[in-house]
């Protein structure tokens, strides 16, 4: 039986669930990934608080000089998943993701690896 979830409409973000292990879908990467549960050591949702004195400071600098300096630091990823898989660790950007999902997978995959 398989289950996905779509993390992400466009560029599409999936997760496609078997009884071994799971595949990503990463259009943003141009990736498509397999995941075998036994050789996952483990797997985090990592999520960065915002750095609010760079974010303030490049708002700043944007409204004086007016250029687009502040958009750069607010479209920059903060949530992730981290996978420490066979001898690689993974990581899997989260940028206008559903963050509720990421944390719904996350319980999945670490039900699977840490029974």
């Amino acid at each position: 039986m398989f289950e996905s979830i779509i993390l992400r409409e466009s560029p599409k973000l999936k997760f496609i669930f078997n009884q071994d292990g799971f595949e990503v879908i990463n259009e943003k990467q141009k990736e498509r990934r397999s995941f075998v549960y036994e050789f996952i050591n483990s797997f985090e949702f990592k999520n960065s608080p915002t750095n609010w004195f760079v974010t303030i400071l490049s708002n700043i600098t944007e409204f004086i000089v007016g250029s687009g300096g502040g958009d750069v630091y607010k479209y920059k990823n903060k949530e992730k998943f981290n996978i420490a898989y066979e001898n690689e660790l993974l990581k899997i950007e989260l940028f206008n993701c559903d963050l509720e999902k990421a944390k719904l997978i996350t319980k999945k995959v670490n039900s699977k690896i840490n029974p």
